[in-house]
């Protein structure tokens, strides 16, 4: 398995653990999830699952999380693609968004304190790979970048040297565009 992405998030009153993971299938890797959580001293509060791959009818759930899930429409029943999890430790106060028309994404908007008004965004994507690669839709990006306290994660199939890839592609050159458009 490759290792999961961890991000922490310092809030004055929380210290929220963030993973995510293209798991290309979660059915399969599903053993070796449940014994990263644990074996980690870090158990994360969040967890974004890209490329479950799985069927309408299977369920999924992990003790002490809840599950938001949206899955691919697909045609192929034996073989199914794409498919998002978002799961958020029980007992975190979360609302889901209406998700964007056009891209693969579950957006949650955490309460992130007492009082109910310091709120957090987190985006789960997955940006299928194709060939040639889709292009991203820099309106529906844009859109999701004026979110106030916004996290974006998952597998956006964008290259660029600003987070470490060898090059720079069509994907990569959009998103540098919103990061310093938006001010991200």
């Amino acid at each position: 398995m490759v290792p999961p992405t961890t991000s922490h998030l310092h809030h004055p009153q929380q210290h929220l653990k963030i993973m995510q993971w293209n798991a290309n299938g979660i059915n399969n890797k599903f053993p070796e999830l449940k014994n990263y959580l644990a074996t980690t001293h870090t158990k994360p509060d969040i967890i974004c699952i890209q490329e479950a791959h799985l069927k309408p009818k299977n369920t999924f759930k992990l003790v002490n999380y809840n599950v938001v899930r949206r899955d691919r429409p697909n045609t192929d029943p034996i073989r199914p693609r794409g498919g998002l999890l978002t799961l958020i430790r029980t007992g975190l106060q979360y609302t889901q968004e209406t998700p964007e028309p056009g891209i693969e994404e579950i957006t949650i908007t955490l309460t992130t304190n007492q009082s109910n008004k310091s709120k957090l965004t987190i985006t789960n994507i997955y940006n299928p790979p194709a060939s040639p690669a889709p292009t991203i839709d820099n309106d529906i990006y844009t859109k999701l970048a004026t979110k106030p306290h916004l996290i974006i994660t998952g597998d956006l199939n964008a290259h660029s040297p600003l987070w470490g890839a060898d090059r720079l592609d069509t994907n990569g050159s959009i998103l540098e565009g919103i990061i310093e458009n938006q001010n991200l």
